[in-house]
This record gives C-alpha cells, sequence and structure tokens, in this order.
C-alpha cells in the first residue's frame, strides 16, 4: 500500500507536496534526486525450506552486488555475487554470472511466498 512519495525539495515544490529529504546522489557526477537506499520485506509466514521445496527450477540468489535501477520506468539489473540451482526443490551447485534483471512494480506482484526468516546486515 503505498503511503507516501519520496520528496526532495526540488520535486516536492514541483509537485506541490511537503519535502521528505529524500534527495541523494548515484555519485558525486551526478545530481540529487529523490531515490531510495534499501528496500527490504518484512518476516512472512513460511519456513526457507518450504520455499526452496517448491520451487521445481530456479536460482536461490543468497548476495547481490552492483546493480541499477531505472527510476521513471522501474527496471532493474542486479548482479548476483552468491547463487546456486535449485533443481526440484533442491540446492544442487553454485552458479556464476547470474543477473537479476526486471521491472520492480511487475516484479512485487509476483511475491507469492516471503520467508519467516528477514535479518538485515549490518
Amino acid at each position: 500500500i503505498l503511503v507516501g512519495y519520496m520528496q526532495d525539495r526540488q520535486n516536492a515544490r514541483l509537485m506541490g507536496m511537503k519535502a521528505t529529504g529524500n534527495g541523494r546522489r548515484e555519485g558525486y557526477a551526478h545530481q540529487p534526486m529523490p531515490r531510495m537506499t534499501n528496500t527490504y520485506m518484512t518476516s512472512g509466514d513460511t519456513p526457507p525450506e518450504e520455499i526452496i521445496a517448491s520451487v521445481k527450477n530456479g536460482i536461490y540468489a543468497v548476495s547481490f552486488g552492483g546493480g541499477q535501477v531505472d527510476i521513471t520506468s522501474g527496471k532493474f539489473v542486479f548482479g548476483c555475487t552468491e547463487a546456486y540451482l535449485i533443481e526440484n526443490g533442491k540446492v544442487t551447485q553454485p552458479i556464476k554470472g547470474a543477473m537479476l534483471i526486471g521491472n520492480g512494480p511487475d516484479a512485487m506482484h509476483r511475491v507469492s511466498m516471503v520467508g519467516n526468516d528477514m535479518k538485515l546486515d549490518n
């Protein structure tokens, strides 16, 4: 459920809304824009083992590194730094070079299970 928008001062002024302090830069050479730093889901009800067991053929992506998000279209791409093949509900072998590519809003509508083991990295 959308409860508000991220706004920097300029965007808030253009939209006639209150600034929320969300302007940040991709790097020193880029202009600040409203964008997220981290996105996560709260814990669900399903044990991770049950989620993996329900997958016939897929990828278990443990960690990601280096990615991009196009904030105008919602398209994203992230490289998997640690990933494993799932075959017939079992994690089998490590894989290299896996990329997670998609559209954020579309991907969120396709979530069918969320693990009950949420933790944030420090």
